[in-house]
């Protein structure tokens, strides 16, 4: 008994003195983290889709979709909530509706657009463009994203600093990424 709680009290201690660390390196380093989870949790999530394929993975598509988590998931996503939270940096009820809301409305529709629209492009250079599959796949996507992401953005803004948001974004991301390397996959 008392040794298997002094066991679990250096694991927390542990647990705790590792997760302030990390906090102190999202807060020092915020844009680098942003990025380098971004595009490591995009490539997981399309590595974990192709897996579950039939066929070998691509590899170049596994860049593709990296470079895109790192763009948008990495550097355009950080900037958004670095650019909301100066805009409004309260975690009041009606400060965390109208994030939701922005973010819901404008922010997720256009990332989406420019995730398929890239993913689609450099697949083939472009030549195989197809608006119609790109506007099915949008239209798919932009309805599983406001079923999800609404609650995602209340819990973020209400309760994470800043510094952790693209984190737990990250890794939303990561299932939601694979739902749209997916739907991409599919539909190009």
């Amino acid at each position: 008994g008392a040794r298997a709680l002094s066991v679990y009290e250096k694991a927390m201690g542990m647990g705790s003195r590792a997760i302030s660390a990390y906090d102190r390196i999202l807060d020092e380093k915020y844009f680098v983290m942003s990025f380098w989870q971004g595009g490591l949790l995009a490539m997981l999530a399309d590595l974990l889709v192709q897996l579950g394929e039939p066929d070998s993975l691509d590899w170049w598509r596994v860049l593709h979709l990296t470079v895109l988590g790192f763009v948008l998931d990495g550097v355009v996503a950080a900037w958004y909530y670095e650019l909301l939270d100066r805009a409004d940096p309260r975690r009041g009820f009606f400060s965390v509706a109208w994030k939701t809301t922005v973010n819901t409305v404008a922010y997720g529709p256009i990332v989406n657009g420019a995730f398929i629209a890239g993913a689609m492009l450099m697949k083939d250079g472009g030549k195989s463009w197809d608006a119609g599959a790109f506007a099915r796949a949008l239209a798919v996507i932009t309805v599983k994203d406001v079923q999800i992401w609404p609650a995602v953005d209340i819990l973020s803004f209400t309760f994470l600093s800043k510094a952790w948001r693209p984190l737990a974004a990250s890794f939303m991301c990561l299932l939601f990424n694979m739902y749209i390397s997916e739907e991409v996959n599919v539909d190009v």
